[in-house]
């Protein structure tokens, strides 16, 4: 039981980093940054590693 109380708090706080990466980006493309095209593909890997 214990087990997957743990992984199910850590994938919470895996979606709250992810909403705070994905805040960053579209702020950055909102400032207009170079680093967005980086962010965002890193991004998509991050999505891509933990589906």
């Amino acid at each position: 039981m214990r087990n997957t109380l743990n992984q199910r708090r850590s994938t919470r706080q895996h979606f709250r980093l992810l909403e705070q990466l994905l805040v960053a980006t579209i702020l950055l493309q909102l400032l207009n940054k170079p680093a967005v095209p980086v962010l965002s593909t890193l991004l998509q890997i991050l999505l891509l590693a933990w589906l």
